[in-house]
C-alpha cells in the first residue's frame, strides 16, 4: 500500500460525516447578505518618542540621579548621617522622642514610638532629614542627596 492509500484510509476513518450521506440538494443555506464596508478609525499621527537620554540611562535613572539617587542609596546615607551624629531616636528623652514621631507622622512618615522607621520612598527620607534638622539632631547643612 502506498502513501496515497494510507492517507485515503485515514481520511475515511476520521471523517465526521460518512461518505454518501450528504447530498448536495439536501443542504439549505441562508441567503448571503453583503457585509457593510469596514469602517476605519481615523488615523492619528504616531506619537513621537522622546530621544533616549544621554549616557544610555533611562528616564527613571535620570530622575533618580537628579534627586540624589535611588531609595536604597538615600536610606544608607541617612543611616550613615545618623550614626555620624550619634542620633538614636530610641535613646532620646520620651518627650522629645514623641515630638519627633509626631512631626514625622505629619510629614507622611509612618513612625511609631519604640519601633524602627519603615521608609518606602525618597520623599520620606527627605522628611526624616528635615525633622532631624528641626530638632537639632543633625546639622542644618546635612544632606543625603549628595
Amino acid at each position: 500500500m502506498g502513501m496515497t492509500g494510507l492517507f485515503k484510509r485515514r481520511r475515511e476513518r476520521e471523517s465526521a460525516i460518512p461518505p454518501g450521506t450528504l447530498e448536495t440538494d439536501s443542504v439549505q443555506t441562508a441567503p448571503v447578505e453583503e457585509p457593510p464596508p469596514p469602517t476605519t478609525p481615523p488615523t492619528e499621527p504616531p506619537a513621537s518618542e522622546p530621544p533616549p537620554p544621554s549616557g544610555g540611562r533611562s528616564i527613571a535613572e535620570e530622575v533618580a540621579a537628579a534627586v540624589g539617587g535611588d531609595l536604597a542609596t538615600q536610606v544608607e546615607r541617612l543611616r550613615s548621617l545618623m550614626a555620624q551624629h550619634s542620633v538614636d531616636l530610641q535613646r532620646l528623652p520620651e518627650k522629645e522622642h514623641k515630638s519627633v514621631v509626631r512631626d514625622l507622622n505629619r510629614l507622611g512618615v509612618p513612625a511609631k514610638v519604640d519601633e524602627p522607621l519603615e521608609v518606602t520612598d525618597i520623599q520620606q527620607v527627605q522628611a526624616i532629614v528635615s525633622v532631624l534638622k528641626k530638632h537639632g539632631l543633625i546639622p542644618e547643612d546635612a544632606d543625603v542627596t549628595a
